[in-house]
């Protein structure tokens, strides 16, 4: 946790020594819903596993198809009462109020660093926009291109190179 916040504390010096810095302020909802679903999907993985998901998030953010902010990424598919979801946390009926107070603040403000930072990071994803657990084996997984393993999830790409 303390490297996270080093890590935010030398980007802040960094952008007010930079004359040329331009700050586009990304609301704090959408980071919102990017540090939740690092937290629900991650919690538990390495910090590579987290920039992939967060990659994964981003790169549906910027594709065509998925909507264009985090929380419409995330909220992509609901309707209430079933279990379509995009991220399988957002509809699994429970309470969406983090419960690991120190795991979610470490997450939250990397979360706030990757939305502001993510083009100084290689994605490690190489474009995925999907991934899933070795726990399940979807019907989507052998419709899509392979891009590799990160942590317990195996990461994709949905068009064919």
């Amino acid at each position: 946790m303390k490297y996270l916040f080093v890590i935010l504390n030398m980007w802040v010096i960094t952008c007010l020594a930079d004359d040329d810095f331009t700050f586009t302020s990304i609301p704090d909802s959408e980071i919102e819903c990017l540090a939740l679903n690092i937290y629900y999907e991650g919690r538990d993985q390495s910090n590579s596993g987290r920039v992939a998901i967060a990659y994964v998030a981003l790169n549906r953010v910027n594709h065509k198809w998925y909507p264009g902010t985090y929380c419409g990424v995330v909220r992509d598919g609901y309707v209430v009462g079933r279990r379509d979801c995009q991220f399988s946390w957002y509809c699994d009926g429970l309470s969406d109020i983090p419960k690991e107070i120190e795991v979610w603040q470490e997450i939250r403000a990397f979360a706030l660093w990757f939305a502001y930072q993510n083009e100084y990071v290689v994605d490690p994803t190489d474009g995925a926009t999907h991934y899933h657990s070795f726990k399940v084996d979807p019907w989507w997984s052998d419709k899509l291109k392979y891009n590799g393993v990160i942590d317990d999830h195996i990461f994709y790409t949905e068009e064919k190179r």
